[in-house]
């Protein structure tokens, strides 16, 4: 079973909703209406109410009693913050993961699936694998709650309105490829290293766009 499966509806949504949110998709001040974002991501109402319950734990929006969400203004220390928690816990995920070696394995088959070099057209396929690739890293490390941890983080790609896509969409996949690299030679001091460059390299990308609105 892929581990795309195994992520609730409801972590599912506030994924989708996290990056929007980060990525400056919804402004500050924007209201989310239960109903609309519901219809919008082809899903029930509970979900989306219990996404944003999570939401607003996190700070990301405030809930009002008409079954509105209204997004908070985010500043370049919750963007820090929040990657900062992320390089800790999946630098964790990886270093353990690293004597995983079926995992390993799992991974090195999932990157040689990915279109690679110039010209390669990752569009149709890059949110899936990217997902994957970070998933089974984090069931790889052998701990549930660290797991669970990671999927209550996890915001997918996030790009600046700035800089193409494509570009870091390319860069995203040959990072991954230098982790499992050092994955595959045992290294996990060295996978952890590289895992800390490329989610501080998504937070750079986004305190960029901040400074650009």
């Amino acid at each position: 079973m892929e581990i795309v499966e195994k992520m609730p509806v409801r972590l599912k949504v506030a994924s989708i909703i996290r990056k929007a949110i980060l990525s400056g998709e919804f402004a500050d001040g924007e209201a989310l209406s239960l109903t609309d974002t519901a219809n919008r991501l082809k899903v029930s109402r509970t979900p989306v109410r219990e996404a944003f319950q999570l939401l607003e734990s996190e700070g990301l929006i405030e809930l009002r009693m008409n079954r509105e969400a209204v997004v908070h203004k985010i500043d370049a220390d919750f963007i820090r913050d929040h990657f900062d928690m992320r390089v800790l816990l999946e630098g964790e995920a990886i270093a353990r993961a690293t004597a995983n070696r079926d995992v390993v394995q799992q991974l090195r088959t999932l990157q040689d699936s990915v279109p690679r070099g110039d010209g390669a057209d990752l569009s149709a396929v890059y949110d899936t694998y990217n997902h994957d690739f970070h998933h089974r890293i984090w069931e790889g490390a052998g701990s549930k709650k660290l797991y669970a941890f990671l999927e209550s983080l996890w915001n997918g790609p996030s790009y600046s309105r700035t800089r193409g896509s494509t570009v870091n969409h390319s860069l995203s996949v040959e990072e991954h490829n230098t982790m499992l690299v050092r994955m595959e030679q045992g290294d996990a001091e060295g996978a952890k290293a590289m895992m800390r460059e490329h989610i501080l390299r998504s937070r750079d990308i986004i305190l960029e766009s901040l400074t650009l609105q």
